[in-house]
């Protein structure tokens, strides 16, 4: 568990080892991956690839280019099953301890998913091939009122398409920003998902 007394060192290599354990990151796109609605568990831990032990969650390389070299605290490629057989998405996870930074936190999101994104140039041919991109922030003191709660940028109906209900419009861009506000860790909470991540990450 990550607490208020930790340095920044231990905080940041806490955080960056949890991003590569699938028992909180399994749960952890169970929730906010839109394509893994409806898998298991199984499901979507072979999603992922691991290193020769078999259970430490393999990354990409984490050095993105927009404008300038940026180093990201993880990136995956997921594979995850569909009725068509394979979707493939990008999983970006970054921890945030601090909410007094000089930026703003959906700018610089930004700046980290259009990196990804230029990775895919020439890879794809009409942009049909276009891998969706997820960029999960971790927040672990967040404002009170957003304690255990998640929230999505682009929001439900922006950058989305309509659907044959016209009062229906689901997002569907090819990026999606998610912060995901931790509560306390000495703290109960009935659900299951913040009740994992608190534990692991938030401070007691």
């Amino acid at each position: 568990m990550i607490g208020m007394g930790n340095s920044f060192e231990s905080t940041d290599h806490g955080m960056k080892a949890g991003f590569h354990d699938p028992r909180f990151m399994v749960p952890l796109v169970m929730a906010v991956v839109r394509e893994a609605e409806g898998l298991t568990y199984d499901q979507v831990a072979s999603a992922f690839e691991y290193e020769a032990d078999g259970k430490t969650i393999k990354g990409l390389d984490t050095v993105v280019e927009f404008g300038s070299d940026h180093t990201l605290d993880s990136l995956f490629l997921l594979r995850l099953p569909c009725k068509d057989g394979v979707k493939e998405v990008y999983l970006n996870i970054e921890g945030q301890a601090s909410r007094r930074v000089p930026y703003n936190l959906r700018d610089r999101a930004a700046v980290y998913t259009h990196g990804i994104m230029d990775r895919q140039k020439g890879a794809v041919v009409g942009y049909r091939g276009i891998r969706r991109i997820y960029s999960v922030w971790i927040i672990i003191r967040p404002l009170r009122s957003r304690a255990n709660t998640i929230g999505r940028i682009p929001e439900k109906g922006l950058f989305g398409v309509q659907s044959e209900n016209e009062d229906e419009i689901t997002a569907v861009g090819p990026v999606e920003t998610v912060f995901v506000f931790l509560g306390r860790a000495d703290e109960p909470i009935e659900n299951r998902f913040f009740r994992l991540m608190n534990l692991r990450y938030a401070p007691g």
